[in-house]
């Protein structure tokens, strides 16, 4: 795809495919007009159809856009943030549904000499050990398996506990596989359109009778 800049050499202008970082997701739209103020320059971007109900424009600094050339290259959600940065955003998505079936939350818990991302525990006793992963690809077998392992851990201290394996990218066929088939549900979170599914698998992992 060709890019257009405006009559500025370099300067992204109307008609430029741009990519803009938001939260932990990627926003893709077309730049519709660029006007200058006193800290700079602004770009007015018409995004494209998320789905969601969301403005369908936003206005950034220019420095906050990227053009895309190829759109099969825009990064993957949450590729330039930590994991962190997700476990935050899973929590928050629990904290504001209706979460009469929760106990208790806790992000990056010590449970020994293990850190686990995030524990969930329901007020019927049950827990839902939370691993979080950023991948750039679809997840492989090969971190499936470092998944597990960071997951079997937590069965010393809790053998009835649940797991729940979460990535910004799609899990591979094979991955899928061998995580469910060793009792893992898997769910890829891209942004916040993916919170009420999440919170949904969650609450029925807590909730459903062994």
């Amino acid at each position: 795809m060709a890019v257009k800049m405006s009559e500025a050499s370099g300067e992204l202008g109307p008609g430029v495919r741009v990519a803009v970082r938001a939260g932990l997701e990627t926003l893709v739209g077309t730049v519709i007009s660029r006007y200058e103020n006193p800290s700079g320059a602004r770009l007015v971007i018409e995004l494209d159809d998320r789905g969601d109900g969301g403005d369908s424009t936003i206005s950034v600094p220019a420095e906050d856009a990227s053009p895309v050339t190829n759109e099969s290259e825009v990064p993957p959600p949450g590729s330039w943030v930590g994991e962190a940065a997700l476990v935050r955003a899973l929590t928050d998505s629990i904290d504001q549904s209706d979460s009469s079936w929760v106990e208790e939350i806790i992000p990056s818990a010590m449970v020994g000499s293990t850190r686990y991302d995030l524990l969930v525990s329901g007020p019927n006793g049950a827990t839902v050990v939370v691993e979080v992963k950023l991948a750039q690809h679809p997840v492989s077998v090969d971190l499936a398996d470092r998944i597990w392992h960071q997951l079997m851990t937590y069965r010393t201290h809790d053998p009835s506990a649940k797991w729940l394996a979460v990535s910004n990218q799609h899990f591979s066929p094979a991955a899928m596989k061998f995580l469910n088939g060793h009792g893992v549900t898997t769910w890829t979170w891209r942004n916040n359109r993916d919170n009420e599914g999440f919170v949904r698998a969650l609450k029925k992992m807590l909730t459903e009778t062994a």
